[in-house]
């Protein structure tokens, strides 16, 4: 990767939640005409189209996304890859953890709680059947092996955008039309007194520029593709109680951040922030 579009990425205070909610079913495929859908379900990922099929996150709990490009069809995909979840209907969910809106289809909203996944904490720490006690390294590992997987993804991502600029594949026309949910002003944020002091926050991600310009396009794209990636890892482990961020930034000063954030700040740059610093100087 090169060090003009190198990458860091932090978590901070990751959070976990709660159980399956059964009283939440998943859609059927005749449905999905009530939600502005027909055919094929075909998501844009950071410019390019994927053909899902019609049935892909409805009918039943099911590990939907598994072989599915670009994420779970590598060698060593995430570990959302083979969680189950589907697509639901918010107005008959009951749940402690909200649907989360799709990145893919924003008519769409999805859970993995109403499918039996649970998250890592309570299965590994609060398993109430188990008289083992678990080492607190365990937990780490998993928010690790989150950050690899999203690093592989945008590494691979990053070089093929940047070959595309050079080698006449066009793929900077799939930069160009990247499209992003900007800080300010933020679409959707709220605020909840559960959160203390937390500015507004909205459960999709937002992207932002140094000094409020324009993002640039491969950096768009990159930031929807760790932006889903985000998603998928809170819709599985996260608590709407608590608030834990999980954020990005490049080299050119662009700053991701999971849940998205109203900020409207002109000054702010991830470069100088110490936790881009030490990951982009450090081993």
């Amino acid at each position: 990767m090169t060090a003009r579009n190198l990458l860091i990425l932090g978590f901070a205070g990751v959070t976990f939640a709660q159980s399956a909610n059964a009283g939440c079913p998943c859609i059927t495929a005749a449905m999905l005409p009530d939600f502005g859908i027909s055919g094929n379900l075909r998501p844009v990922i950071a410019g390019r189209t994927y053909d899902y099929g019609p049935s892909y996150g409805v009918g039943t709990c099911a590990a939907h996304d598994e072989t599915k490009q670009p994420f779970c069809s590598v060698a060593n995909p995430p570990a959302w890859c083979s969680r189950s979840w589907c697509y639901v209907d918010t107005g008959t969910c009951d749940m402690g953890l909200p649907p989360f809106q799709s990145v893919y289809f924003n008519n769409l909203f999805y859970s993995y709680q109403t499918c039996g996944t649970e998250n890592s904490f309570d299965s590994q720490f609060r398993d109430s059947t188990s008289s083992t006690a678990r080492p607190l390294p365990e937990i780490a590992t998993v928010a690790s092996n989150y950050v690899r997987d999203i690093i592989v993804n945008l590494e691979n991502s990053e070089a093929e955008l940047n070959a595309g600029s050079s080698t006449g594949r066009r793929l900077e026309h799939d930069a160009a039309s990247c499209s992003y949910d900007s800080t300010c002003p933020c679409c959707g944020c709220s605020t909840d007194s559960r959160w203390g002091s937390a500015p507004p926050l909205t459960f999709q991600q937002t992207l932002t520029l140094e000094g409020g310009g324009n993002v640039p396009g491969i950096d768009a794209c990159l930031g929807d593709i760790v932006g889903e990636t985000f998603q998928r890892i809170a819709s599985s482990e996260a608590n709407a109680a608590r608030v834990g961020y999980e954020y990005y930034g490049s080299a050119q000063g662009t700053y991701m951040q999971w849940p998205g954030m109203e900020d409207c700040s002109t000054t702010y740059d991830p470069r100088f922030r110490e936790w881009y610093a030490g990951a982009a100087a450090g081993p």
